[in-house]
């Protein structure tokens, strides 16, 4: 049977409220004294009643996801690391579903109301999530944004380092002789599109290359938008040797556009994506692309949640703002050669 907080405090003859501070290891107890009761509880084979804790804290022990969905494996491989993390930290995960550019006081209103301990957000609409970061910052609610924007208050944004996995993409298709090289871009309201385009450019700058408006394109992520971008690319009479998409998604339907118009990869055309899908390997051809720490990144989040919860309720302050940026790189494989001729 599982002890009450009530039966350890009277077996060590401590206050119930002591017991019940040192159980959610609040730095008000002597260190010596909290580490006596855990040791306790321990041996008593004390579990903590999640129902009566979130009564008393006003918070469940449950941060939520909000996504559009979780059926693409871009956000499962998210949601590996949220789960992982959150499990070893005594936490649950809730999916939200939410849309692309979501109503931010109606999101934060059903946080308030399922007494969720934080949020974390997949990418979405970048005014929503300014809204939402306004509003949660007053709510003592902390948000944590994957692929968010650096500069918003309030916010823990969570981020790859683009920059390098980008740089290393243009350095290859340079190296493989390519200077004339377009670019398919993601939604114009997402933050990642503006962070990876300006990582392009930085790029092509660097080694001396022009980034041409003809050669600029936008797939906004969707399947058509994309083929409509591929063929406004490749229709021109100059047109780019090679490809840069900033997602895979957009690389592999590329290739298929790019295929129906009878240029095809790597021999008349190479394609580099963004996210390493699993399905990048099996792409026709496997598809060169930058990995990114999608489930590391997952991790991080709910670390900082958790972090800014503690010490909410241990009435200490806390930073929130940016985390270091996690590492990408290039993994090379059959989309890319030598340019044509």
């Amino acid at each position: 049977m599982n002890p009450t907080v009530k039966q350890i405090a009277d077996a060590l003859g401590y206050a119930k409220s002591t017991v019940s501070m040192a159980l959610r290891d609040n730095p008000t107890v002597n260190e010596k004294t909290r580490r006596k009761i855990q040791q306790a509880a321990k041996e008593m084979n004390y579990q903590p009643n999640a129902l009566a804790q979130a009564i008393f804290t006003g918070k469940a022990k449950v941060i939520g996801f909000a996504t559009q969905s979780v059926a693409s494996e871009y956000l499962s491989m998210f949601m590996d690391g949220l789960s992982l993390q959150a499990d070893a930290m005594g936490y649950m995960i809730k999916i939200i579903r939410t849309k692309w550019q979501f109503d931010a006081k109606a999101l934060a209103s059903q946080c308030q109301a399922q007494c969720l301990s934080g949020l974390i957000c997949a990418e979405s609409h970048e005014q929503s999530m300014r809204e939402l970061a306004t509003i949660t910052s007053q709510l003592n609610l902390p948000v944590s944004h994957l692929g968010g924007p650096p500069e918003l208050p309030g916010l823990i944004s969570i981020r790859c380092e683009d920059q390098t996995g980008i740089t290393q993409a243009i350095e290859h298709l340079h190296q493989l002789g390519h200077r004339n090289i377009g670019y398919i871009g993601g939604n114009p309201h997402s933050i990642s599109t503006h962070v990876r385009e300006a990582a392009f450019r930085q790029a092509m700058k660097k080694l001396g290359l022009k980034v041409l408006a003809k050669n600029m394109a936008c797939g906004a992520y969707e399947i058509q938008p994309t083929i409509d971008a591929t063929h406004k690319l490749l229709s021109n009479k100059n047109r780019p040797t090679a490809l840069f998409c900033a997602n895979d998604h957009m690389a592999m339907t590329a290739i298929r556009a790019a295929r129906a118009m009878g240029i095809n990869t790597p021999c008349d055309l190479s394609v580099i994506g963004c996210s390493n899908l699993n399905m990048a390997e099996f792409c026709d051809p496997p598809l060169t692309s930058i990995a990114q720490p999608q489930s590391e990144m997952g991790k991080l989040a709910v670390k900082r949640i958790v972090n800014v919860v503690q010490s909410l309720e241990q009435n200490r302050s806390v930073a929130v703002g940016n985390e270091p940026s996690l590492p990408t790189r290039l993994v090379i494989r059959e989309s890319t050669g030598p340019v044509a001729g």
